[in-house]
């Protein structure tokens, strides 16, 4: 066999591991969306149909002139109430309780309930400031972490504190009574390779403290500059052949893509994505409208976000005389990552 030859299975080798990580890595990204779908339809069609059904039944047992009726009615009751707190925990589990829309402190203090509930654990919770200055999605690494560490660790007592500031949010999670754990035993499971994973993509950083009476679990985030591999680009072009390659280039470079073949399609997507977006990547002039108005309507909502406008020298004129970035077509996949790169960083 050439020396050549060698050089080149070692190569191929040395790949695999990166490879694997990369196709588990866009499997549990997968499985995350998923679990956030079943637990938003779980909490707003299920569990609120069980809701409006214990109503209605409670209605009739009050009604009921007949005990023994009455007392059917009571062990319905009961047993749908059953299924709705099974409902309520399934959801829970599949998706963290409206993080969105309360919050990161609000759903640690849901957590806290949980706990002696459910772990039959005492919990206490301590949240400092900085924490609106989180994204979405490092707000449900923070969770899902806490959530998870609190489901599988059995303990006395769990601590947990939340402190930020404008550069980092550092969360632990402490367990008093507990059994040593190790980092490298954890990442053994494939939720929490997925949560790890998630941390570090948006530039977070964990630790593990072990003492003769109790475990640490540590995260810290930065609440800067995010991360290169954590970058959310909205890609609108008209041109699906374009599009489509423009796509496959940034998804390749690590980048999470939303594609749309037009201004309407990518203010749809805009508006249904739970992760921030922090690039508009769109053609300057299209025929459903101008990329700069996009732009403008996108920013409305999302102050922070830039924009990086594809075209002609004529197409993209406006949006240089506005002092927005531009690349000109046609242009190379290595050109629009570095473009890019301008404008983020």
């Amino acid at each position: 066999m050439s020396e050549d030859r060698i050089n080149a299975d070692s190569a191929n080798n040395a790949a695999y591991p990166a490879m694997f990580r990369e196709a588990l890595e866009l499997a549990l990204s997968a499985l995350e969306t998923e679990r956030d779908r079943v637990g938003a339809e779980l909490h707003s069609g299920v569990a609120q149909d069980l809701t409006g059904l214990i109503f209605k039944l409670t209605e009739c047992q009050h009604n009921c002139s007949d005990p023994a009726a009455a007392q059917s009615l009571a062990n319905i009751l009961k047993q749908v109430d059953q299924i709705l707190e099974s409902v309520r925990r399934i959801s829970s589990r599949a998706s963290p309780p409206l993080l969105k829309e309360i919050g990161l402190a609000a759903a640690l203090g849901w957590l806290t309930d949980y706990a002696p509930r459910h772990r039959g654990m005492s919990c206490e919770l301590r949240c400092k400031g900085g924490l609106d200055v989180l994204e979405v999605i490092q707000v449900k690494a923070l969770f899902r972490w806490a959530r998870w560490l609190i489901d599988q660790i059995q303990a006395q007592t769990v601590h947990l504190r939340v402190d930020g500031d404008a550069a980092q949010v550092m969360m632990e999670v402490e367990f008093f009574a507990a059994q040593p754990k190790s980092l490298e035993a954890l990442a053994s499971e494939v939720t929490v390779f997925a949560i790890t994973e998630r941390v570090r993509r948006v530039g977070g950083q964990i630790s593990v403290k072990n003492a003769p009476d109790r475990v640490v679990f540590s995260i810290s985030l930065p609440t800067g500059k995010v991360p290169e591999r954590a970058w959310t680009v909205l890609l609108c072009d008209e041109n699906a052949q374009v599009r489509q390659v423009t796509a496959a280039a940034l998804e390749a470079h690590g980048f999470t893509v939303m594609a749309a073949g037009g201004p309407g399609e990518a203010l749809t997507l805009a508006a249904s994505s739970d992760n921030p977006v922090h690039l508009l990547v769109t053609d300057a002039m299209m025929k459903s409208g101008s990329g700069r108005s996009l732009f403008e309507t996108l920013r409305v909502t999302r102050p922070r976000l830039q924009a990086l406008f594809m075209g002609t020298p004529e197409e993209t004129v406006e949006a240089t005389e506005h002092d927005h970035h531009r690349i000109l077509k046609p242009f190379a996949p290595r050109d629009l990552i570095q473009a890019i790169r301008r404008v983020l960083t």
